[in-house]
């Protein structure tokens, strides 16, 4: 039996990308355009005679869901298309784990690259937008949000908890806001619906950590779900920090991160870099070290306004030689240090072909915020649909940006012919406000 190399390709079907598979005994038929290939990789006309007999019905339902799962296709000759309408059906979902599999796990044709298979799905889920502080690199517009009546926010931790499950997944969910303490009720029951869940097996909090106190690290320390809490930290003192976040905030910010410590809870700092905190990196990462957290995560700056780019937006040259002074550093702690520095994100491969990661935008992972809009990631603010509308499964499948984020063969000339592309691929958010293309080349690269 032939090898399936390629589960599924990209076929353009009325103006727009859709995903088909024909199942066979032999081996399959992969969509390629208005071709295919068989089993032999030989190009076959798409709709053979009995296919094109039928050629109105695939249009008809495409049109209609953008997607056809495995088990359609198989039986798409025999079955009446309009059973398949109702998304409760049993049988119409029967095909998406193997199908969501694939999305993970696709090749990108004639480069041989593939994404690494996930068994992982993770979800950044704001939850409120509420804020305690206002950090001038924030990425939201207000801070002045009603919540959502808590029937609908549970409406959308349900509809999380039961994609997981049709998609055969396993979930990690990052709960943050805004700043999520300010709701420490609803945080808590959050927590505690996930904790029971069978499809989730990791749960993060992503706070500035100003608001945690003894009693909240007690509290958390029963969800054994609870892996890790990241606390934002824009500077190594009070300075330069607070020159971020406002006065008063570093401290507040170090005394959570140890009392979370403290507790046994695990810990990580994000530390966002941009222009005016470019020389804090090396002495931010001597402060993680010095407090024991687990791991320090160095982030780019996405800049979301003209004001943003001119005031916190490093170039590449500058860029380069920051990534090469924190990749020396970690080179040196990891000789007597258990403290983890991550650089798994693109543009880090530049500086070791061992280190870097393609961005999961599109492939493993979604953002939700805090009134159900769904977004590809949070930097990426171009609205997919909203859970409490479309509802999950419809917005993964039918999206034309995430399609487009899925097809690497899309991306800009010097990304998609780049010898990294497999580690880097640059990121889409950025590429977005600086570039106003998401397919564009990631500015800050320096290759």
């Amino acid at each position: 039996m032939c090898e399936q190399v390629t589960r599924e390709l990209g076929v353009w079907l009325s103006g727009r990308v859709y995903w088909i598979q024909h199942g066979t005994r032999g081996g399959a038929y992969y969509t390629l355009s208005d071709r295919v290939l068989d089993k032999n990789q030989q190009l076959v006309p798409l709709f053979e005679p009995d296919y094109r007999k039928k050629k109105k019905k695939y249009s008809d339902y495409v049109k209609t869901h953008g997607f056809i799962t495995n088990s359609l296709c198989r039986q798409l000759l025999k079955i009446n298309v309009n059973a398949y309408i109702n998304e409760n059906s049993t049988e119409f979902y029967r095909g998406c784990p193997e199908l969501n599999k694939d999305i993970t796990n696709q090749h990108i044709y004639n480069k041989q690259i593939k994404i690494d298979d996930r068994k992982a799905f993770y979800f950044q889920w704001h939850f409120i937008e509420n804020c305690n502080l206002r950090c001038i690199h924030c990425y939201q517009e207000g801070y002045d949000f009603k919540d959502l009546d808590k029937d609908k926010v549970f409406q959308i931790a349900k509809s999380m908890d039961q994609v997981l499950s049709k998609w055969g997944k396993i979930g990690r969910i990052s709960l943050t806001g805004g700043e999520p303490f300010i709701r420490q009720d609803l945080l808590e029951e959050l927590l505690n619906f996930f904790n029971q869940s069978n499809n989730i097996y990791w749960l993060g909090i992503l706070t500035n950590g100003t608001l945690i106190d003894n009693d909240i690290v007690l509290r958390l320390k029963k969800f054994e779900k609870l892996k890790e809490i990241q606390v934002s930290i824009d500077g190594s003192d009070d300075k330069n920090h607070d020159l971020v976040r406002g006065k008063g905030s570093f401290i507040k910010a170090i005394n959570g991160i140890k009392k979370i410590k403290d507790s046994g809870l695990g810990v990580s700092i994000m530390f966002t870099i941009h222009n005016m905190n470019k020389g804090e990196a090396i002495n931010v990462i001597n402060l993680a070290n010095d407090l024991g957290v687990e791991a320090i995560t160095i982030e780019r700056i996405t800049p979301m306004t003209k004001k943003d780019i001119n005031d916190l937006y490093i170039k590449p040259d500058e860029l380069k030689k920051i990534y090469s002074q924190i990749y020396k550093k970690k080179q040196e702690l990891e000789q007597h240090s258990e403290l983890k520095i991550r650089v798994s994100r693109p543009l880090w491969t530049l500086v070791d072909n061992n280190l870097g990661g393609f961005c999961p935008v599109g492939l493993t992972s979604l953002c939700i915020m805090h009134d159900g809009t769904v977004l590809p990631c949070r930097r990426l603010d171009i609205p997919l649909g909203n859970v409490l509308q479309e509802g999950l499964f419809k917005i993964w499948y039918t999206s034309e940006l995430l399609w487009k984020l899925r097809n690497k063969n899309l991306l800009d000339v010097k990304c998609r012919s780049c010898a990294m592309l497999p580690n880097c691929g640059g990121c889409r958010a950025i590429a977005y406000h600086v570039n106003g293309d998401f397919l564009a080349s990631d500015p800050q690269c320096w290759k």
